[in-house]
């Protein structure tokens, strides 16, 4: 059953009131931020986060920020993939203490296989720059991977309330969203792998590749021919969640539409979550 929270989380709440702060300069966030970033990054990296960023000038440093409060012993790098942007985006980059990496293949599948093949660590986390993390959010994921037989490990994303609507709305459309969620994942659990969370070997991961076509489901694309190296495992616990904005849900108009709309699509597509997909070229396939 997905977690109860009927209003943001007091860390979530906090991190978006700091640096929605105008008293507090942006070098002043910096440098707390590259305080913190500097007792968690390692040159010899056992773990790497893998951050595709278009034009994310506004939300890359509330991310970073809560990438530097994570608490684990394994050694990692934060690795940003500057898709063409052009706002500030690689301005930012050049002060905070993490690798920045450019990619001129304008798709959110080439930035993430531009920072895939720079990654130094033996297991790779995809993040999204306008999301945040809780304190033991790899812990959380890396429990699961580091076992010999898992591939691929991923938690799901929650949207924290605002001006636009409470936490509670977002709340029920999560709640009413379980049950096509557990559904998809006894057959088909690739579909469930948001590459705002999940995390996988290296290793299987640099063989295939990601699809760098200006199409959507890279991650879920993964996750897939990931399935023949190992098992993938869905992660419920609630330190697996990336919270995000509802940016992307408003682009049906509204929480009811939003949930509408996608309860029609799990209607049509029920059937198919009860059969396994045949293997096939991930690379030229299409979506439906």
């Amino acid at each position: 059953m997905p977690m109860f929270s009927f209003s943001n989380p007091k860390w979530v709440t906090q991190l978006l009131q700091y640096h929605a702060d105008r008293h507090i300069s942006e070098e002043e966030k910096i440098a707390a931020i590259n305080s913190r970033l500097d007792k968690i990054i390692s040159d010899k990296p056992l773990v790497s986060i893998v951050i595709p960023a278009y034009n994310e000038e506004a939300n890359l440093l509330p991310c970073i920020d809560s990438l530097s409060h994570l608490q684990t012993d394994f050694p990692l790098e934060i690795i940003v993939a500057n898709n063409n942007s052009t706002d500030r985006t690689q301005a930012i980059l050049d002060r905070l203490h993490v690798t920045s990496v450019l990619e001129t293949i304008q798709s959110v599948g080439a930035a993430r296989q531009r920072g895939l093949l720079s990654a130094k660590g033996e297991y790779v986390f995809s993040a999204d720059a306008d999301c945040l993390y809780p304190v033991n959010y790899l812990s959380a994921l890396m429990k699961h991977l580091a076992q010999p037989s898992v591939s691929c490990a991923f938690g799901r994303y929650a949207f924290w309330g605002d001006e636009v609507a409470p936490r509670w709305q977002y709340q029920l459309y999560e709640w009413l969203k379980w049950i096509p969620v557990e559904l998809k994942n006894i057959k088909r659990p690739f579909l469930n792998a948001p590459g705002a969370a999940m995390a996988f070997k290296k290793a299987p991961a640099l063989a295939i590749g990601y699809d760098t076509r200006r199409i959507v489901g890279e991650d879920g694309r993964m996750a897939f021919d990931l399935m023949k190296h190992g098992k993938i495992v869905y992660v419920r616990h609630s330190e697996a969640v990336a919270w995000t904005s509802a940016r992307s849900l408003f682009r049906d108009g509204s929480v009811s539409s939003a949930l509408i709309k996608r309860i029609k699509n799990y209607l049509r597509r029920l059937p198919e979550f009860f059969t396994a997909l045949p293997d096939h070229d991930t690379k030229t396939s299409r979506n439906d």
